[in-house]
């Protein structure tokens, strides 16, 4: 079995020639910061409005929303928003 010479003999020579890995561990920890970043405050949407309707609104409404490939909800809140701003 030929060893090479940059190859330690023990656990204790191995271990002195790295740069603390432990150390390492824990500062790629403090540096990596997975997931999104948060919204800011004026972004974020946490306010809910609810309404009930009947079922033949419901279907009046959700064939509008499906001409125009939306979502019920996503055609409410666009419809609601743009009559607010024009107001």
């Amino acid at each position: 079995m030929s060893e090479n010479k940059n190859t330690p003999k023990s656990i204790q020579d191995a271990l002195k020639n790295t740069n603390n890995p432990q150390a390492n561990t824990f500062s790629a920890k403090d540096k990596a910061k997975p997931g999104r970043k948060p919204l800011p405050p004026h972004l974020k949407q946490n306010h809910i409005v609810t309404f009930y309707l009947s079922q033949e609104e419901y279907n009046t409404l959700k064939a509008l929303a499906d001409k125009e490939a939306d979502s019920v909800s996503f055609f409410v809140k666009r419809y609601v928003l743009k009559n607010l701003v024009r107001g």
